[in-house]
């Protein structure tokens, strides 16, 4: 509405009839404009700080990739090195394993060699009792003997001085 009047004045009536006709409406409209854009420039904000969160995540994400990249390298050489001391680990084992095998294979060697040791200790030793035996046999016999020659000795000396007597 044109509240000017054609003498370059202001025509109140006109300008009463606008304010309460036309106005409140022009007014609201631009309130609700002034909220719109408001929220178009926190939204604009908003994007702004999303941008530059982004820009931040971003940096973060490769900084968070460079690091995994050298632990997961790190972690290839520490699985490489254990690989290797398990595979050293596993060759001693074995031969750990080959030399008790070939220990056991020698002591099972001794054991029946000391078995077979023992049991002819044991056969001589029951060889050297039956001899011993005998000794003891013999060594009686002889002492009878021995005594009895005495005896025969004696009485020959008997004998003999009582012929010379």
């Amino acid at each position: 509405m044109d509240v000017i009047d054609t003498g370059s004045g202001v025509d109140s009536a006109k300008l009463i009839e606008y304010i309460t006709t036309q106005f409140p409406g022009e007014l609201k409209t631009l309130i609700e404009t002034k909220a719109e854009l408001a929220k178009r420039q926190g939204a604009l904000s908003a994007v702004d700080e999303a941008i530059a969160d982004r820009a931040a995540a971003k940096t973060v994400l490769e900084e968070a990739k460079a690091s995994a990249q050298v632990m997961l390298d790190d972690a290839k050489a520490k699985t490489v090195a254990a690989q290797a001391k398990l595979d050293e680990f596993d060759q001693k084992v074995l031969t750990f394993s080959a030399e008790v095998d070939e220990k056991n294979a020698a002591l099972f060697v001794r054991e029946k060699n000391v078995s077979i040791t023992e049991s002819v200790l044991a056969g001589q030793g029951e060889n050297l009792r039956q001899q011993e035996a005998q000794l003891n046999a013999r060594e009686a016999a002889l002492q009878a003997n021995e005594q009895a020659l005495q005896d025969r000795i004696k009485a020959f000396q008997d004998k003999v001085a009582s012929l010379t007597a």
